[in-house]
């Protein structure tokens, strides 16, 4: 009898799933039988979906340092975060890795691997997480509320109230959110007081009572600046 095939090895080495066979069970005659599953976990790749926008920041910034994704080489963003399902952080940060060839027409993201070291195997196929990359850094930005702007047919606008109590309606550029932050790119200086509560029932020219966060029902907040 021939005992070679008897003997099976996987082609790749990873993580093993359960069996979908018992021993002694006739297999492979006439048609191929699922033996077993068999991933690569060690380095995981994290799949996400980024939007346009994110997308060209990150080629802009690969084609400043010379590492432009989807051409091999370095990663044009190293240092990515991933927090797992129960709210802890990962202890290793990954990379971008392959980019897909096209933007999905039905959710206007691209698809992007994230590469991740996986030594200790804590991580595995399915899982889910959030990840979170440092795309540029802001100097001084100004930010403010994100429930303070008002957005319509693409334009965003605040409402700001001067030293007598007078709203007046302002349009702003926006730029990318910070948590429950948005940076305020142009429109805004640094002090001025914009309305973050109530906002649905002030109107341009009215008076108000502004009252200083961090009270919950503070209807004006000043304009931070951070980074």
């Amino acid at each position: 009898m021939d005992q070679g095939y008897t003997r099976i090895f996987s082609p790749i080495s990873g993580l093993a799933g359960t069996t979908q066979v018992k021993a002694g069970n006739l297999v492979g005659r006439g048609e191929n039988t699922l033996l077993t599953t068999i991933s690569q976990i060690d380095p995981m790749i994290f799949e996400v979906g980024v939007t346009e926008a994110d997308y060209l920041r990150i080629a802009r910034r690969g084609l400043q340092s010379g590492r432009a994704p989807g051409r091999g080489g370095a990663s044009p963003v190293e240092g990515i975060e991933l927090t797992l399902a129960d709210g802890t952080k990962y202890t290793q940060t990954g990379k971008v890795g392959p980019v897909n060839r096209a933007v999905d027409p039905t959710t206007g993201t691209l698809g992007v691997q994230i590469i991740f070291p996986n030594p200790e195997l804590i991580l595995r196929p399915g899982q889910f997480g959030r990840a979170k990359a440092l795309l540029e850094m802001k100097p001084n930005a100004l930010l403010v509320p994100q429930r303070a702007v008002q957005e319509l047919q693409n334009l965003y606008s605040v409402a700001v109230v001067d030293d007598s109590g007078k709203v007046s309606f302002r349009n702003v550029k926006v730029g990318p959110r910070v948590e429950s932050m948005w940076v305020i790119e142009e429109g805004l200086k640094p002090g001025e007081r914009v309305v973050v509560e109530g906002l649905q029932r002030v109107q341009d020219g009215m008076t108000v009572t502004p009252k200083a966060p961090p009270a919950a029902s503070a209807q004006a907040a000043p304009a931070g600046e951070g980074k």
